[in-house]
């Protein structure tokens, strides 16, 4: 009956995995569907594993009852003897009876003298918190401390304690990697062992594996697009292992990290556009993480460079996406005032109304040079005209805008400069704080002067 129902309870553990582990049917496409099972199958048996070797043994404490595995034998209350708790380790006790191993327990305390007896725990990795006795007799007891010690026998804290009749527990100013001494100061008593205990536990502060990563998310993004992802271990012994779940929609660039950690690239692959979604399953031993990556892949005209610049449709499309230093090409159809483009003549130098078709921008113009030969307000004949500015993608006007313009290009160029021959393919450009003009595979200042 007990097999039965951990049986149960391991098929019912498997299920809650697999439930949330796996992604949506139509995000496991047949393709990629037996790689991810495998890696996924391979560390669900590790947990199975573990849950069946978990025993009765409790995470986070060490228990010591007796006689213990490899105790040695003393008949006396004066002698010393060790022995190996359930993880292998050696505990020593000084001043303590075990009768020869024939006790479920040990004694200490003398009818002849007062006397000392010492419980010395083996170097523990793991902070502990608590000492919990299981004390039978106490009538030998004058005093007690438990002591905190480094390898080197230092003692890092000393603090009273008090034993009493019964499951005892006490805290213990613990740290990493320490050794903890326990010493019951006896008095003299009228018969031998008056002090008995039958059972130690230590409660251990322990961190159980663990695998960090944040959501991944995209927002708008073209194909191609990537993005870095830190992923944190801890307490864990083995690598961890990274793989979409889908892999169509999203590909890596490494299939595993250390066990400390790393970073990953996760790079979009959908081309069509519309919303993604995958699944990044992360795995190392019997911890788990799933990390969702979300996309919008949308499809743009430009690539933001000055030979192909975006439009004020893409810069729509990506929704501030923070990029620095990209070119935007344009109409300038008016100004932005209350959060609204205006095409009428409006009193507004600070920017401009930048449109391809019915989709507009605002761009702000910095206060020097590029103000001076951009805004309406001066020269209200650049309405109209086509000009790539080159910036910053952040928010303005409650929309997505233009911001931090350093350099410009007419596409086509205003009548009002002056001595310059207008054609449709001249281009009026701003660099270092002058505006030259470029026609015919040669370059002029604003006044038609060719520049040699």
């Amino acid at each position: 009956m007990v097999a039965l129902i951990l049986i149960l309870k391991v098929t019912l553990l498997l299920a809650v995995v697999f439930r949330h582990l796996l992604p949506s049917p139509e995000l496991f496409p047949t393709t990629c569907r037996t790689k991810a099972f495998i890696k996924i199958m391979r560390k669900i048996f590790s947990l199975f594993a573990a849950v069946l070797c978990a025993g009765s043994m409790l995470a986070g404490t060490v228990n010591v009852t007796f006689p213990m595995t490899g105790q040695t034998k003393v008949s006396s209350y004066s002698s010393s003897f060790t022995g190996q708790d359930v993880n292998g380790q050696t505990w020593t006790f000084s001043g303590f009876n075990n009768n020869n191993n024939g006790w479920a327990y040990i004694k200490c305390s003398s009818k002849n003298a007062v006397t000392t007896a010492v419980i010395s725990t083996p170097l523990m990795a793991a902070k502990v918190n608590a000492f919990v006795l299981t004390v039978d007799k106490t009538s030998g007891i004058d005093s007690a401390k438990i002591e905190v010690l480094q390898s080197d026998s230092t003692v890092l804290a000393s603090d009273s304690v008090t034993l009493k009749q019964g499951t005892d527990s006490f805290v213990v100013s613990g740290v990493s990697n320490a050794f903890y001494r326990l010493t019951i100061y006896n008095k003299k008593t009228g018969s031998n062992g008056a002090t008995q205990i039958s059972a130690i536990k230590l409660i251990t502060e322990t961190t159980d594996p663990a695998i960090s990563c944040q959501e991944v998310k995209f927002g708008n993004a073209v194909s191609g697009t990537s993005q870095n992802v830190a992923i944190t271990g801890e307490n864990l012994t083995d690598s961890i292992e990274a793989v979409m779940l889908n892999g169509s929609h999203f590909t890596l660039n490494v299939g595993k990290v250390s066990k400390d950690g790393g970073n990953v690239t996760i790079t979009v692959h959908a081309t069509e556009e519309g919303e993604y979604t995958d699944t990044l399953m992360l795995a190392s031993g019997t911890a788990f993480k799933h990390i969702a990556v979300t996309a919008t892949v949308i499809q743009l005209t430009g690539d933001g460079t000055e030979g192909n610049p975006y439009t004020p449709a893409d810069v729509i499309k990506l929704n501030n996406p923070g990029y620095t230093d990209v070119w935007v090409k344009g109409t300038i159809i008016g100004v932005y005032a209350n959060n609204k483009p205006q095409k009428d003549s409006v009193n507004v130098n600070s920017n401009l109304a930048l449109a391809t078709g019915a989709d507009t921008i605002p761009v702000a113009l910095p206060n020097n040079d590029i103000r001076t030969a951009l805004n309406l307000v001066d020269h209200p004949e650049n309405l109209g005209y086509v000009v790539s500015v080159k910036g910053d993608l952040l928010a303005y006007f409650l929309t997505t805008g233009v911001k931090n313009v350093d350099s410009y290009l007419w596409e086509t160029v205003p009548t009002a400069v002056e001595n310059v021959a207008v054609e449709p393919k001249a281009r009026k450009f701003y660099r270092n704080g002058q505006v030259y003009i470029l026609h015919n595979g040669k370059v002029y200042d604003a006044f038609g002067s060719l520049m040699k």
